[in-house]
């Protein structure tokens, strides 16, 4: 059996697992990465080609990855990332308009604050949010790869394996928590469910 074929029929007992009806659909974009998203206001789950490269024929994994989003689409991250993504963009719209007549008073050239530190502390505000949503996707999805038959061990091995390939040093401008903070909360999340 293929690659793909095995991706679909992984995403066919994960979607049934976690009572979700979405749009599933393969890019050919050659970055390992796969992510939930809204087209026309309905749930969608996007797989990069790269991931199918990295992954081969271990239905394990591609069983994390589908369950990960469905998670997210499950405890409605999508939108509370979009609320929340709206109100840093308002609060940081007023911090940089204050610092902006600050700035004018003492002689700062009026656009210097919008390339420094103000967009970047609310842009690292908002990174705690989601990577609070990783976590949590993570420990559903463990829960969705068991009631589907999967081996929940592949979320390790699927981590192992991206870890691997990248560099963490900058995890904490990620989005996504570190490889070794992901593996060592997924540890956890088994050791709860073993006992």
């Amino acid at each position: 059996m293929g690659a793909i074929q095995l991706l679909g029929q992984v995403k066919t007992k994960i979607f049934h697992a976690a009572e979700i009806e979405a749009g599933f659909t393969l890019s050919p974009d050659p970055e390992p990465n796969a992510f939930a998203t809204h087209v026309d206001g309905r749930p969608y789950i996007i797989f990069n080609t790269g991931l199918i490269r990295m992954i081969g024929n271990d239905k394990d994994e591609y069983a994390f990855i589908v369950a990960h989003e469905c998670a997210h689409i499950a405890r409605n991250h999508i939108e509370e990332r979009k609320k929340h993504d709206r109100k840093l963009n308002k609060i940081g719209g007023v911090i940089l308009g204050a610092a902006e007549i600050v700035g004018f008073a003492f002689g700062v050239p009026v656009g210097i604050f919008s390339m420094m530190s103000v967009d970047s502390g609310s842009h690292l505000v908002g990174k705690k949010f989601s990577r609070e949503q990783e976590f949590a996707a993570d420990k559903l999805a463990l829960r969705y790869m068991i009631d589907a038959g999967y081996d929940p061990h592949g979320a390790l091995s699927f981590h192992h394996k991206l870890q691997s390939r990248s560099d963490d040093f900058f995890s904490i401008l990620s989005t996504h928590p570190s490889g070794e903070d992901r593996i060592a909360g997924i540890q956890s999340t088994l050791r709860e469910m073993e006992n």
